[in-house]
């Protein structure tokens, strides 16, 4: 992830000794910057259609439609990263019939407002937390 400031900050950075570049501490572009919405972690939500099998890119997903959901793909991901699931439509997690496992060890409907937490083991996504 690229480095990044986080928020304006009134002390000058002198540009001469702390160069724009990613080999310096924090230089004067950067530290003088707007709030980036992404935040420090990276947290922007990406939108999916639900299909059976959902493409992962980014640690937060929000799926449209009312298509269930069998497989989170890995191709994006690494072991031990955490996804964050929400809906917009009405979707169903299918539990055990990809490589999706929920802690009820039952199909589960998605929520439009609490997301459900996942964290990525091996090829396979086990809930972790959020809404039952």
């Amino acid at each position: 992830m690229a480095r990044k400031a986080i928020y304006k900050h009134a002390t000058q950075v002198d540009s001469s000794a702390y160069p724009d570049d990613p080999s310096a501490p924090i230089g004067t572009n950067e530290w003088n910057e707007d709030p980036d919405p992404v935040g420090m972690l990276g947290f922007t939500a990406q939108t999916a259609a639900s299909a059976t099998s959902v493409a992962v890119a980014n640690s937060v997903l929000s799926l449209t439609g009312s298509t269930d959901v069998a497989t989170f793909a890995t191709g994006d991901t690494a072991e031990n990263d955490l996804l964050w699931v929400t809906t917009t439509g009405t979707v169903t997690l299918k539990h055990g019939t990809g490589n999706i496992y929920t802690k009820s060890g039952a199909d589960t409907d998605l929520s439009t407002t609490e997301p459900l937490i996942f964290i990525r083991k091996g090829s396979n996504w086990y809930q972790y937390g959020g809404a039952p």
